[in-house]
């Protein structure tokens, strides 16, 4: 017997469902935020006295032209726009100022820890730097073949008043592809060890702007050595974060709208352990002393709108 006509229809209706949800649906929930509501923010509570906001400060025109995680490698607007004139903000959030410490870097991701008995402040900065003729030391202009001299470059800053920032080291290795955030894991000051995100696999192909992949890397501090912790289901990894409390790692993957969850296993390899869903297209994370994550994403991918809006509480799950 021939299938009848609502028959049919109901099929096709079954595969064209399939299809959106398989191809269609993230473009369209996570790039376009389409069906989104977005409440703005009046208050933010829970603020501790004296607690200091460090911030990676860009210039706007010379990141526009110069930002391998969005596949921009002009270094000639890079340089016109201002060069690698990054600088790290520290904003006293009960008595705000404008304090800024400047430098010669093309800052994207970082974190900072309090060491020395309280006496320094050490940032952990990722450092897109433009690639060098190793003949020469003069830039290359052509990036899109080399892609970017990304490195991790520390710092510390003196406490209380320190207004320098002063040169540690800089960690360079071929598991720093292309870094976007990190996270420093480990309490012992001496050995520094950090977790990094690779929101790429390669530093430059043909098909890149397509690709939907990436890494991370552990490093260490006081040795330089790193090494891939993992490298399996990644959708462009973004932001990293730690909870101290748990040990458990937390991963922005930005091309799925979801945050992963693993743990560390004989400081070596992650493993992950659970996936939290938002259906937003995440950025950056950050965890407070009360185990809640703060996730910074995008409302619409394609106009780059980027709000504060999601809270995970993760110990209360």
């Amino acid at each position: 017997m021939a299938p009848s006509i609502n028959a049919v229809l109901i099929a096709l209706l079954a595969i064209a469902l399939g299809l959106y949800k398989v191809y269609i649906h993230d473009a369209v929930e996570l790039l376009q935020g389409v069906g989104r509501v977005i409440q703005p923010l009046e208050d933010f509570p829970e603020y501790q006295s004296g607690r200091k906001l460090n911030a990676a400060c860009a210039n706007l025109l010379a990141r526009l032209a110069w930002c391998p995680a969005a596949n921009s490698y002009d270094i000639q607007k890079r340089a016109a726009g201002g060069g690698g004139i990054n600088h790290i903000t520290v904003l006293d959030i009960d008595h705000p100022g404008a304090d800024g410490l400047y430098g010669e870097l093309d800052i994207h991701g970082f974190d900072a820890r309090v060491i020395d008995k309280d006496r320094r402040l050490r940032f952990w900065l990722v450092n897109h730097r433009p690639p060098l003729n190793t003949s020469t030391g003069e830039p290359l202009l052509d990036a899109t073949k080399v892609g970017a001299n990304s490195t991790v470059d520390i710092y510390d800053l003196k406490l209380p008043n320190g207004t320098q920032l002063a040169h540690v080291k800089t960690i360079v290795s071929p598991t720093i592809i292309s870094p976007n955030n990190l996270v420093v894991i480990d309490d012992d000051e001496d050995r520094g060890d950090f977790l990094l995100t690779n929101d790429y696999s390669t530093k430059v192909s043909p098909f890149r702007d397509s690709e939907i992949n990436g890494n991370i890397a552990y490093c260490r501090t006081d040795t330089g050595n790193c090494h891939f912790a993992a490298t399996e289901n990644f959708s462009s990894p973004n932001g990293i974060t730690r909870d101290p409390s748990s040990g458990l790692i937390y991963v922005a993957q930005s091309a799925r709208g979801v945050v992963t969850v693993y743990r560390l296993v004989d400081y070596t390899q992650l493993v992950q352990t659970n996936e939290i869903s938002l259906s937003m297209a995440i950025d950056n994370l950050s965890i407070d002393t009360d185990g809640n994550i703060f996730a910074a994403i995008f409302h619409n991918s394609f106009g780059r709108s980027m709000i504060l809006t999601a809270r995970i509480h993760p110990r209360r799950s």
